[in-house]
């Protein structure tokens, strides 16, 4: 079986087509798990300091975020198609339809 590496948050981006702000507020809700590595390429200059650190997530939630953004558009498309229906004000009314003001109160 195939290892996919966990992927930088820029990365996922660019996979799934989020914001990387949106991501990170994914991460901090705790609806996915990250993976804090240091960053690669990056020298450590004096005694004590370390590399910065950077989020990854891996494969897992990079499907979930995928599929969370999908549903989102989803169901927002169909709750604007069913807020843009008028509905009587009770159950006799018949001038609804019309947009006129409910003369029964």
């Amino acid at each position: 079986m195939i290892e996919i590496q966990p992927v930088t948050l820029r990365e996922a981006q660019f996979l799934i087509g989020m914001s990387e702000k949106d991501i990170n507020r994914a991460i901090d809700r705790g609806e996915v798990e990250k993976i804090s590595e240091p960053e690669e390429d990056m020298p450590v200059h004096g005694v004590g300091k370390g590399r910065r650190r950077v989020r990854k997530i891996g494969l897992s939630e990079l499907l979930f975020l995928a599929l969370e953004k999908q549903m989102h558009a989803d169901l927002r498309a169909r709750s604007e198609s069913f807020s843009s229906l008028t509905m009587p004000c009770c159950p006799s009314c018949e001038h609804a339809d019309r947009g006129d003001q409910c003369p029964c109160g």
